[in-house]
């Protein structure tokens, strides 16, 4: 992490902490106010006068280099002018339009992160409110402060009729560019300046010819730094549940970047939106543990606050109309103020208001806030609501000309309609010229839903013609073209435009690497198209590859998977092998346990037999060897993943490589061949970063994690681990920063800390709640912490027909029979359960031979094996062994990073105490502790010590028994170290005990 340039705030904070003196006692000392001494520190003041530093300087007896240092950092001259853009008229307004009231709370804690983010710690603050608790208010208000105390206050204003790729952040770049002027910027940052062109081509710079999303982050990140070391630099963010994720990851990555900054980023948003804030809510989870993150959650005002409102605005209290008011509206600020609007002099003149009175009782406001607005808009003259009534299907934020041409009037008739709109304050000026907002964005929608569904497809289609008869192509405009042409698509002739206007939309979102806003794009044009009944089928393929595409990069798997699918059935029917190749690249590469559909294996197996194309039959192999490792076979899967990757390899194929790659290594999941699968990760990690492709990067740092672990390389692994977080937090992929975390509650849990291996099971649910793998995987650890807590667990045991229909459940069942076994060998059960433990033995021991050789097979076969020497089913043990035996040296970790059982020596060291071999016991249980030696997991050792001091102490000599002792006393040191349960055997061995099958 960068650490922070000196400043005199931060100088003065580090030489009084030195002298280990307070802020009282230096300005004491120093003859200065206590003000003057924290207003410094707080840089509020990045200068003083040389008279006072001299006096802090003897007060804190510097030496005269320091004293000077100090002078340095605290004379004008020492310090460039920060670049202050005026603060957007907007915020003035609303700032100086009423008294805020009922936020104290709130101003404190924003006016706390202010003092942290100034002395070079950046702060996330949410805001979160449902429409009218005054969010907007309160961003005004902190606005004006933090300018009037020096800091660099940057606007953007979110409007879901303006998409462009990262539009909030090219609202506050142009602010900052602006007051700096473009030519001053480009001179002083002309690198960064190139990268930020692609999104500002104002700036008239070629964007560099080969770029990647992660350097238009660090340009913007770059940019915010750069704000930062003059003044504070204060990013607020209004509507922010109208930005898209890709927003909120340069948001994360800019806060990440500038973390011993003076940044801090205020975001405000409505909660009730059904899918944005949590997004919000998930990005500033995220950084809480990173840095101080503040949620500030609006709620209505109080009735005494209310009854200060009413006196605000009608210069004089009026109790019981206050009291009513605040029953009326629950205390929501601007639902208070516009009912207070609508009250005629006569109905404050003429009734005492003396009782607890409705008051639509009183002035016959009709209930909701609908009619509240609505009467607010009677009041406009005819033709101003009618224009208004067009701004509003325009969007929140609209300009004069492009609304006089989709009204076909003038522009003086414009300015005379809003201008009413103006003073009813039902519209604000957004501070350029020509341009204005809705002063709430309630108003816009009560105007917009006032029209019938013909009326508004009609208008959004003049908005189409006219932005068209412009001939502008910026980002701003084809986005607006995209939203209003797919809202007037049913109108006649206007389709074939929507889908156009989304496709080259989504064409320029992918240009600046907004994938998230390329797939909004192809999801308007794939709707559009999709209700056509005359479709032309060839492209609306296409829109779905690319669509899928598009999710695919974004890293969106879930719905891209459906997409595909739907995509290659078309391109069956068309007969074109080519898309359904394309179609099997994004699908057959990404599916994976929960996901295959076998209407794609058919596709893919049904297209071999016609397919030539080297490329492409090496892309379909991979499918269907990925398909079949999921289903199952996976010797099918192995023979066709090795076709798959010799002919990617001989082709050259980018594509094909990475979907071979990842094949091939799914392929060899539960096999020996660990270090061909660590390699194949790597190489696939490295295939992806040549090629910019954060999917395949992502993907084969996983893949190559996990055999590091199984081989006993932990450093290595926790360093991929970390690797993999990283990565998946710069490209925002949760997934991935999901799965690193999981592996680090295995990782906690093999270290026998079951405190933090739980608070890291409930991150990865909080960090990716709706994916279905994490979900069992967290179910999966809960009961291996509960297991290692000594707490009861029950586990259904399953039958045989569940079992043939669901092989992936083989290792519930195999638990199933452990515990049954423990119970078993537990005096006081009496024996009782001796039965059933054997059954259900049986039954995994008969279907762990032939169990597909996946991901879960070894922990199977091991689980089983335990469970057979517990009972001494040397039949048992006779099957297993030499299934297990290949697997010598190594861990034992399912290939999700769930859980690590330890050692394949320690079972192995079992088997063989059970048939009664001593010498090959005592090497295995060896080897186990020698691995140990390597590995940083407390809890696996505990079990080897119990399992080789149960083996020692049924040989009968005194050095065995002595050697058994110490094992046993660190077992038990172990456990009460970390608070597991340490169990002693149930049952002791006894050798060449065989007990045939029931």
């Amino acid at each position: 992490m960068r650490r922070p340039e000196a400043t005199l705030s931060s100088e003065l904070r580090r030489l009084r902490g030195v002298a280990r003196m307070s802020q009282e006692a230096l300005a004491s000392e120093a003859g200065v106010s206590g003000r003057t001494v924290s207003d410094l520190e707080r840089g509020v003041h990045t200068s003083a006068r040389p008279h006072t530093i001299t006096l802090l300087a003897e007060a804190l007896k510097l030496s005269p280099p320091e004293r000077d240092a100090l002078l340095h950092l605290a004379t004008p001259h020492a310090r460039r002018s920060p670049v202050r853009p005026p603060l957007p008229r907007s915020l003035a307004r609303d700032a100086q339009r009423s008294v805020l009231r009922g936020r104290d709370d709130e101003l404190r804690a924003l006016g706390d992160a202010l003092e942290r983010a100034a002395a070079g710690a950046a702060q996330l603050v949410t805001i979160a409110g449902s429409a009218g608790m005054g969010k907007s208010r309160l961003l005004a208000e902190i606005a004006t402060r933090a300018d009037a105390d020096g800091a660099v206050v940057l606007f953007a204003r979110a409007d879901d009729a303006i998409g462009d790729p990262y539009h909030a952040f090219v609202q506050i770049l142009r602010q900052y560019i602006n007051a700096s002027t473009a030519d001053t910027f480009i001179a002083r940052s002309p690198r960064v300046a190139a990268v930020l062109a692609a999104l500002l081509p104002e700036l008239e710079l070629e964007p560099p010819g080969h770029g990647t999303r992660a350097e238009l982050f660090d340009a913007i990140a770059d940019t915010v730094d750069r704000c930062a070391r003059d003044a504070t630099c204060v990013l607020l963010f209004d509507d922010a549940h109208h930005v898209d994720r890709a927003t909120l990851q340069v948001l994360r990555h800019v806060l990440r970047a500038n973390a011993e900054r003076r940044v801090i980023a205020v975001v405000a948003y409505r909660p009730d939106d059904a899918a944005r804030p949590t997004h919000i809510e998930r990005v500033a989870a995220e950084l809480s543990r990173e840095m101080r993150v503040t949620r500030l959650a609006l709620t209505g005002l109080d009735s005494a606050t209310v009854e200060q409102v009413v006196a605000d605005q009608l210069s004089r209290p009026y109790p019981a109309l206050a009291r009513s008011l605040h029953k009326e509206t629950a205390g929501n600020p601007f639902f208070v103020t516009e009912l207070i609007a609508q009250l005629a002099p006569d109905h404050l003149d003429g009734h005492t208001w003396s009782g607890e009175l409705g008051l639509s009782e009183h002035i016959g406001v009709p209930e909701g806030v609908r009619d509240v607005l609505s009467a607010r808009l009677a009041q406009l003259p005819p033709e101003s609501r009618a224009g208004l009534t067009v701004c509003a299907v325009v969007g929140n934020v609209f300009d004069v000309h492009l609304v006089s041409e989709a009204m076909r009037t003038t522009e003086d008739d414009v300015f005379a309609f809003v201008d009413a709109g103006v003073r009813a304050g039902v519209v604000a000026e957004e501070g350029v010229h020509g341009r204005w907002h809705f002063a709430h964005p309630l108003f816009r929608t009560v105007l917009s839903d006032e029209l019938s569904d013909t009326a508004r497809a009609r208008l959004h289609g003049r908005v189409v013609v006219t932005l068209e008869a412009c001939g502008i192509e910026t980002p701003e405009v084809l986005d607006k073209l995209a939203y209003h042409g797919s809202a007037a698509h049913t109108l006649p002739g206007m389709a074939p435009r929507a889908v156009e206007h989304a496709r080259r939309a989504a064409a320029d979102a992918t240009r600046v690497f907004a994938w998230e806003r390329a797939a909004t794009q192809y999801e308007r044009a794939v709707d559009v198209l999709e209700a056509q009944s005359d479709r032309d089928d060839a492209q609306f393929c296409d829109l779905l590859l690319a669509l899928g595409d598009a999710r695919l990069r974004s890293l969106d798997r879930q719905r891209a998977l459906p997409v595909y699918l739907h995509a290659a059935e078309l391109a069956t029917s068309l007969g074109d092998d080519e898309r359904l190749v394309r179609a099997a690249v994004g699908y057959g590469y990404m599916a994976k346990v929960m996901d295959a559909d076998d209407r794609a294996l058919e596709l893919w197996q049904k297209a071999l037999t016609d397919v030539v194309d080297p490329d492409m039959r090496a892309t379909l192999l991979a499918a269907c060897a990925t398909h079949l490792t999921v289903r199952g076979r996976d010797r099918e899967a192995r023979h066709e993943s090795a076709r798959a990757l010799e002919l990617a390899r001989d082709t050259g194929d980018e594509r094909a490589l990475a979907t071979a790659l990842a094949a091939r290594s799914i392929a060899l999941w539960g096999t020996p061949q660990i270090d061909e699968r660590f390699l194949l990760g790597r190489e696939l990690a490295a295939h992806g970063g040549h090629n910019d492709h954060d999917e395949w990067l992502l993907d084969g740092v996983e893949l190559a994690a996990v055999p590091l672990l199984e081989l006993g390389r932990v450093d290595a692994f926790d360093a991929v681990s970390a690797e993999l977080a990283s990565a998946g937090r710069r490209v925002g992929h949760a997934a991935s920063v999901a799965q690193a975390t999981q592996w680090h509650a295995m990782r906690a849990l093999m270290r026998g800390d079951l405190v933090e291996a739980s608070r890291l099971a409930r991150e990865v649910i909080e960090i990716a709640p709706n994916a279905p793998n994490f979900a069992i995987g967290y179910d999966a650890q809960r009961m291996m912490i509960n297991r290692a807590a000594g707490r009861q667990l029950t586990v259904p045991a399953l039958d045989a027909a569940t079992l043939d229909q669901n092989p992936a459940m083989l290792p519930w069942s195999v638990l199933a029979a452990i515990l049954l076994a423990e119970q078993a060998g537990d005096p006081a059960t009496q024996g009782g359960f001796d039965g059933d433990a054997h059954r259900a033995l049986d039954l995994v021991v008969e279907r762990v031979p032939d169990a597909p050789r996946s991901w879960t097979w070894l922990i199977s076969a091991v689980g089983a094996a335990t469970a057979a020497t517990m009972l001494q089913r040397v039949d048992a043990v006779t099957v297993l062994q030499p299934l297990i035996e290949p697997y010598s040296g190594r861990l034992v970790v399912t290939a999700s990073g769930t859980s690590c059982e330890g050692p394949v020596d320690v079972v192995l060291g079992m088997l063989a105490a059970t048939r009664g071999d001593e010498t090959a016991a005592r090497e295995w249980f060896e080897a186990a502790l020698a691995l140990h030696d390597r590995v940083d997991g407390d809890a696996l050792r505990l079990r080897t010590h119990r399992e080789y001091a149960q083996f020692l102490r049924s040989l009968g000599d005194q050095e065995s028994a002595s050697l058994a002792r110490r094992l046993e006393r660190d077992a038990a040191a172990i456990a009460a170290a970390h608070g597991l349960v340490y169990r002693p055997a149930l049952r002791p061995p006894t050798q060449g005990r065989t007990r045939g099958r029931r």
